[in-house]
């Protein structure tokens, strides 16, 4: 008999369908631990399917008839061939077992058990909060000062959420006492930016390696500008916010100097909000913040406009122009009223 190893997803979720009839061909779906699975012969021939557990020994072997669900015991390696076929010898599917199979890349891995998963929860949150326990000189009691100095906001939003987990998971796993105390001590600490931690957790992670850093003028290599400088008094927790893309755009030493960026707020406005079409305003502002009045307290990372409306493809438009399209078709294509176009964002203006 002439076997077919499939090991990817795509391959298993294929298997038999549309074949015919399979003849000498045998099918082997080869997993890497035993558990009850599901098959179905829709869009199949009629199948043998022979079912080997962990130990290797036949648990399963019988005729599935097409359009049928087969539910089969805990097995690690299951063969599908014709039901007139002879089976290959038991030795030839012990070796099978024996192989290696490589792990596929996915949010969830499917070769790895949910209980392992949730297992991995815990010990990673303690994980974390030895590193918190590790920035204090492997001391006690927790010093904001030092969370400060060691950790961005958004890592400081990881360790409140595994001094969460660590403190919720206490009663039914064997967690170091230190760990438990030194979570509770976190909590306290972060108690006042609780809120702002957790937001910069999911929406003030590191960016820029994620983005092409070309220049929106000249398109050389370039660095990621502020539009909007944050504010002196800002406290530490609530930088992550003018921090965001949505504030920052590409640009050169040359074309900077060539633009005068430092002292034009306004270009530095239109071109931030060109550029990403939108702001990371905190609703409930009429404008930026110029004091401290202004409430940050609206959730994580809301966005909302800011007195302009919102540009259709800017890129797409800049890019255009780098292309030596006419510089007064833009406005017009854009179809967005209320914003300026500066001639000298193109290089040769």
């Amino acid at each position: 008999m002439d076997l077919r190893l499939l090991i990817t997803p795509w391959q298993r979720a294929l298997g038999a369908m549309f074949w015919n009839r399979l003849g000498d061909t045998g099918l082997v779906f080869l997993y890497h631990f035993a558990v009850p699975r599901l098959f179905h012969t829709f869009f199949c021939p009629p199948l043998r399917l022979t079912a080997l557990s962990e130990q290797g020994s036949i648990i399963f072997n019988r005729i599935a008839s097409p359009r049928r669900f087969v539910r089969l015991p805990p097995s690690r390696l299951i063969l599908a061939s014709d039901p007139a076929a002879a089976l290959p010898p038991l030795e030839d599917l012990h070796t099978l077992l024996m192989l290696p199979i490589g792990s596929f890349s996915a949010a969830w891995d499917e070769y790895i058990s949910p209980d392992r998963l949730v297992e991995k929860v815990p010990e990673q949150a303690v994980a974390d909060m030895r590193r918190a326990y590790e920035a204090h000189q492997r001391s006690e009691p927790v010093r904001p000062e030092v969370l400060r100095a060691r950790f961005a906001p958004w890592e400081r939003g990881d360790l409140c959420t595994a001094a969460i987990t660590i403190l919720d998971r206490s009663g039914m796993y064997s967690l170091p006492r230190s760990a438990v105390s030194f979570s509770y001590q976190i909590l306290q600490v972060e108690k006042p930016h609780l809120e702002e931690l957790a937001a910069a957790s999911l929406a003030g992670r590191p960016w820029k390696a994620d983005f092409p850093q070309e220049c929106l003028r000249c398109g050389k290599p370039a660095s990621w500008r502020q539009a909007l400088k944050t504010p002196a008094w800002l406290a530490v927790e609530t930088v992550w916010r003018f921090e965001r893309p949505e504030n920052a755009v590409p640009l050169c030493k040359r074309c900077a100097y060539r633009l005068d960026w430092s002292r034009r707020e306004g270009l530095r406005i239109d071109l931030a909000w060109g550029y990403g079409g939108r702001a990371s305003r905190p609703s409930g502002c009429g404008s930026w913040p110029a004091s401290k009045s202004c409430s940050w307290k609206t959730g994580t990372g809301k966005l909302t406009r800011f007195g302009r409306p919102s540009l259709a493809a800017p890129l797409g438009k800049l890019e255009a122009a780098r292309r030596n399209m006419p510089i007064h078709a833009l406005p017009k294509e854009s179809g967005e009223r209320g914003y300026t176009w500066h001639p000298w964002l193109v290089p040769w203006a």
